[in-house]
This record gives C-alpha cells, structure tokens and sequence, in this order.
C-alpha cells in the first residue's frame, strides 16, 4: 500500500530506497538495500514523549522505554537481545525526547531477520514485568543522577522550568526514583503503552545488504501483530490550541544566573520561534546563523572580540518541537565581558 521508490537521491548513489505502508496497521516504512553493508539497523519511532507523561508520574515516557528492553513474551528472557547483538558486533539504545521516543540497533547482517523479529516484539508483547520495574526505575534515576552534573542538561532543564506551567513544554521528563515509586506506577506505566504505542503512531527504517522484496518482505512478518490505533482517539487532550503556549509575553525577558559545574562564562540568548519542524526545506534558521554568526569585518562577533568582551559566538536552532523552535546564541564571555554584560546584549 502506497509503495514508491520514486525517492531523491545524490547523484551515484549506491543504495536503493522503498517507502511503503503496512496494510495492517499503516506503519510507514523506509527500506534501504545497501549491497555493501556489513551490518543491517533499524529505528523505530513512537510519535509520543514525555510531553504525554501524567502529571502525577513525571518521567513515565521514558520509564518505558526502558521497559521494552526488559523482555517479551515471545523472548521473555530481558537480556537476550543485548545477547545477540553483543556476540555478533552489534548495539542498541534508545532516547525519550517531548514528544518522540526512538528506538534503534546494528547488528552483523547474517543476524540482522532474527535481531529485528526480536525487535519488533518490543512494541506487540512487551512483558512490563513488575519484577523488573524496581530496577528500571534505580536506572532511570541513575540517569538523572548523571544528568544533573552536566551543564547543557542543566541549561535544557531551566528552559523547561522557563516554560509557561500549563504547556507540557514545563514538564521534567527524566523521571526519579522519587517521581516513579508509588504503588501506582506500574498500572499509570501499562495505561501509558496500552494508550500511546499505537501503530499510527510509529514510522520504521531498516537498512541491511538484503534485496528490497526481502527486507519488506521482514517488516510485513515480523511488525503486522502492531495494533492500530485509533488517530482521532485522543485528539483532544493534545489539542495545543486550548493551551497557553510555551513562551508568551509573561515568560520572556527573563535574565537567570547559573553557577556552571565546569569553568566557564557563557551568555545564552535564547528566541522563540514559530516551529520550523515542516519548513526544513526553507531552513530560515540557517540564515539567522550565517547573518548573527558571521564573523568579518562590521560583524557582531568583531565588534566584542575588538572590545574584549568575548572570545567566540556561535548562533542557530538549538530546540525544534511542532509548537515551536528555539534559537541560541552563545557568547563566550571574557572575564572584562562579564562585567559588561548589557552592552553585550546591546551589541
């Protein structure tokens, strides 16, 4: 259903593409015949992230995520698809993002049909073992432990805490073992799968030196038992218009001092934008970046590097959601430049 290969391509381009659609279930799926791959790798994305989370269970998105690595009924043993990945050259992972989770792996191509049927029971019979959750949760917490000593998590997290608090773009999406240990997390984890990871919802690519037919071939075996899904079910409570959004009046002009974990000065400016998700063709940001990045003669970057207040500029999209985007320019500040921090920004 809706097959074509009629794809844009670079000239001498050695791979051959397939997009196409499940009939089952319309999973859209890009298939990539590459006759010199050693390895074959697929990624599948859930348009859904921790904007979704409960307000009562903050990281929830991302708790399972970690829990559809932790076995299935099919293979219900939790480490056996790191198992076969690590004895044949492969990897795994996967990242909760607002409003996506991603999924993906490489494997030796002689072991890529049995690592992708392994896969795919990721999103038909995950187990969400209740023996594993308590441990999910300490890793999901290890996580934020990480986190909270690095300094571009810091800044991404303050943006958030920036954000209007009725816009899902406020919300603290890592999780905590504080946020995800009440007794009704495992039953807000199983109503979060059953609601979300539906098949509307998912768009699959997968690469591998098998012939097209064959690689399509795998997708419509091993990723049909996907439940639909509804599109329209829940289209109200994503409804962005009957929310405030993200960064209104209220919520700009707003100055934060943070102390860095690492030595550095660094004066962020930071722009909302009208998303610029569906105009990558344009890339409007792209020129923003040359303009305010341009480092000649007359250009912002002299003028603070010839009054010493700065050492470096660096300018472009630093967030892109389908609400909104933001631009960043990062001045790095001189010690003389702290002090002269308005007549930067002035510049």
């Amino acid at each position: 259903e809706d097959i074509t290969e009629n794809i844009d391509v670079p000239d001498g381009e050695k791979r051959s593409y397939r997009y196409f659609k499940l009939k089952s279930n319309g999973i859209r799926v890009m298939a990539i015949h590459d006759p010199v791959a050693v390895k074959g790798a697929a990624s599948l994305n859930v348009n859904i992230g921790h904007w979704a989370d409960p307000i009562t269970h903050p990281g929830l998105a991302h708790f399972c995520e970690h829990m559809l690595f932790m076995g299935t009924i099919k293979y219900p043993n939790e480490n056996h698809f790191s198992t076969v990945l690590s004895e044949h050259g492969g990897t795994s992972n996967a990242f909760t993002a607002e409003e996506d989770t991603n999924y993906y792996f490489d494997v030796s191509t002689d072991f890529f049909e049995e690592s992708l049927d392994i896969f795919s029971r990721f999103f038909i019979d995950p187990l969400m073992d209740e023996s594993t959750s308590e441990r999910e949760v300490l890793a999901v917490d290890s996580e934020f432990t990480d986190c909270i000593n690095q300094d571009s998590w810091r800044h991404m997290q303050l943006r958030s805490s920036a954000a209007h608090q009725e816009h899902p773009a406020s919300k603290f999406g890592v999780g905590t073992k504080a946020t995800l240990s009440d007794d009704n997390t495992r039953n807000e984890l199983l109503k979060f799968h059953k609601k979300y990871y539906k098949a509307y919802r998912m768009s699959l690519v997968v690469l591998s030196n098998e012939p097209l037919d064959n690689l399509c071939t795998m997708v419509i075996d091993k990723f049909s038992g996907i439940t639909a899904g509804d599109p329209d079910e829940y289209i109200e409570e994503l409804d962005f218009n009957k929310i405030p959004e993200a960064y209104g009046k209220e919520q700009l002009k707003r100055f934060y001092r943070v102390v860095p974990k690492k030595d550095y000065r660094t004066l962020k400016l930071v722009f909302p934008l009208p998303s610029q998700v569906d105009l990558y063709k344009k890339k409007s940001d792209r020129y923003l970046s040359h303009l305010i990045g341009h480092e000649g003669a007359g250009s912002i970057c002299q003028i603070l590097l010839s009054n010493g207040w700065s050492t470096g500029l660096e300018a472009g999209e630093i967030h892109a959601t389908s609400q909104f985007s933001l631009f960043g320019i990062d001045i790095n500040l001189s010690p003389l430049g702290e002090n002269h921090i308005d007549e930067v920004m002035n510049t």
